[in-house]
């Protein structure tokens, strides 16, 4: 998966022709999604394998066979935890969510995520990329240590419009505890946000927060349940917006595809 979403390319038909309703999430997913964006690097394991045991209870994966998606409460200003971003305002940030179970086994899902040339795995995202990784990945991949950080510059095209942005990101691994705390093993959790908005090369368009929540944990049967959640404020032109509910859906779409590329990449085992 990559960290430096959004993707450059939208499909506008489903504006056109109409699109599954983005409905509201459950209360208890509501709450979890900003939970992990706050405390990824602020809970300890226990606490982190807690928020796991409560997301496949709320999530109701047990019983998941197909996609689950929807709309997010606005993200609170406390909920951004350690994220340094330049004059937030999240609550003007739509957000949207996704659960899926993905095809893949978390150490493989792990290289995909820690890879420094994302563009090389996803060749159509970007115009140009460039990761540094601002914590030792050597010791993060050897198991040293749990927390992997980085940095990124890109540009990309949406809808045909030029950009150039930044992004933090971070990934954290949470071992095993014991079978009763750790249920299902080691777990995952990713974060990225942008710390100032996109500039565009056009003023009309805007990419102004982007805050982004995953969560990756084996559920049996070489899969991987992947738990993603995005507050945005965006403005493409021509009505195409992060609050407008067709837009929302593109993105969760745009989404399922992202995993759908992930999922070819563990089947060939790259990287």
């Amino acid at each position: 998966m990559n960290l430096s979403r959004p993707r450059a390319a939208l499909a506008l038909c489903a504006l056109a022709f109409g699109c599954k309703k983005v409905e509201p999430a459950p209360k208890a997913l509501d709450r979890l999604f900003p939970w992990f964006f706050e405390n990824i690097d602020q809970a300890d394991d226990e606490q982190l394998a807690e928020g796991f045991r409560n997301l496949h209870k709320a999530g109701e994966v047990d019983a998941l066979d197909e996609l689950v998606d929807g709309s997010l409460s606005d993200l609170d200003p406390e909920a951004l935890g350690s994220a340094e971003v330049e004059a937030p305002e999240p609550s003007k940030a739509a957000g949207v969510y996704m659960l899926r179970r993905l095809r893949c086994s978390l150490p493989q899902l792990e290289r995909v995520l820690a890879h420094q040339a994302q563009d090389e795995l996803y060749p159509d995202a970007y115009d140009t990329y460039d990761r540094s990784f601002t914590t030792d990945r050597a010791a993060y991949m050897g198991g040293d240590e749990d927390l992997l950080r980085w940095d990124v510059d890109y540009t990309a095209t949406i809808l045909g419009k030029s950009y150039e942005s930044k992004v933090i990101g971070a990934l954290r691994r949470i071992p095993k505890i014991d079978a009763e705390q750790s249920p299902f093993g080691d777990t995952l959790v990713a974060r990225a946000h942008i710390p100032e908005p996109a500039v565009f090369e056009k003023d009309s368009t805007s990419l102004r927060q982007d805050y982004q929540i995953e969560m990756y944990y084996p559920v049996g049967k070489g899969e991987v349940l992947h738990a993603y959640a995005i507050w945005r404020e965006a403005d493409f032109g021509a009505g195409i917006n992060s609050d407008s509910e067709g837009s929302q859906r593109l993105l969760l779409n745009n989404l399922d595809s992202w995993d759908k590329e992930t999922e070819a990449l563990c089947e060939a085992g790259r990287p």
